[in-house]
């Protein structure tokens, strides 16, 4: 064969692959790539959420994910689970990661991957089907130190009528590995002009986060002053003595009846109760117990002695 019919013939081969194997998903993506915690304790629960996307949404694709992390794969289930189908028509799926590690689970780091493989789900007959795949690095670290990591991604001040709470709702995401909630929330309400405060409160009883999960945590403001109009609220969220996030903004008192019910604040518990007021409640229990005691010893005394 002489050297000049080379390329033609190359050319010829890649037009005829081209034409012959077809491929149904397109270009296949994952984001993030990995799943990485180093903070997990023994009985940790963490999510994360993993991004699938093709280029070709003109078939629909069946998705198988197996297993490399020796000795560990109890530990980790999928949802929507190891086989899902991406329709035809659709781009994007969504695959949660969850990881649970077991209560006697010793320090230590595991790795591995996930692969994930997308063949046709109605495969062309007569003709080679491409499958695609991926990777998910896994990466956990199973530790004994306490982590504690608080972010608050979002604050808002809901509409009230007159007589109720002042309700503001915080997007709180707990990033250690304890659980976890403001120190503190501090509201002030102007008037309209953000000139006369009309009221100034607190709240430290708020609902805990659990470790590695984003919560709406709510606190809510007793007042009767506020009647029906508009109003600013500064909102202070303190955590750590700090200000970890401050919100301005315009909220409306509406007339009697126009609002859907205020929803119940949650039940005072020890979870939210500040330690402070637990201290100091169980101080009190110690103290009067002992009074008890002196004063019951105190009388058998006397009675021995009468």
């Amino acid at each position: 064969m002489s050297n000049y019919k080379l390329p033609y013939l190359v050319g010829i081969f890649c037009l005829y692959l081209l034409l012959v194997l077809p491929c149904p998903a397109g270009a296949f993506g994952i984001s993030p790539p990995h799943v990485v915690n180093d903070r997990l304790f023994p009985g940790a629960h963490y999510e994360q959420q993993i991004t699938l996307s093709r280029t070709d949404e003109e078939k629909g694709v069946k998705c198988k994910v197996e297993y490399d992390i020796p000795g560990f794969e109890k530990w980790i289930t999928l949802d929507p689970g190891n086989e899902f189908v991406i329709p035809a028509g659709e781009r994007v799926a969504k695959l949660v990661v969850k990881v649970d590690v077991p209560k006697d689970a010793k320090p230590g780091r595991i790795t591995g991957n996930l692969r994930i493989t997308a063949a046709p789900l109605e495969p062309v007959v007569g003709k080679i089907n491409i499958v695609l795949g991926a990777q998910v690095a896994i990466d956990l670290v199973v530790t004994s130190e306490k982590f504690s990591e608080m972010s608050v991604l979002q604050v808002k001040i809901n509409d009230i009528e007159p007589g109720w709470k002042v309700k503001v709702d915080m997007k709180v995401a707990n990033k250690g590995n304890q659980p976890i909630t403001p120190d503190r929330v501090v509201i002030d309400v102007y008037d309209s002009s953000f000139k006369n405060l009309i009221l100034s409160a607190h709240q430290d009883r708020l609902a805990k986060v659990k470790a590695f999960e984003t919560k709406e945590v709510s606190a809510y403001f007793d007042q009767k002053k506020l009647e029906v109009g508009q109003y600013w609220g500064d909102v202070k969220v303190y955590r750590n003595g700090e200000v970890a996030w401050e919100e301005k903004a315009i909220f409306t008192v509406q007339p009697k009846g126009t609002l859907p019910p205020q929803p119940k604040e949650p039940a005072f518990d020890l979870d939210t109760m500040p330690l402070w007021i637990i201290y100091s409640v169980v101080s009190a229990v110690v103290l009067i117990l002992l009074a008890v005691i002196f004063i019951t010893i105190k009388k058998i005394r006397r009675k021995k002695h009468n």
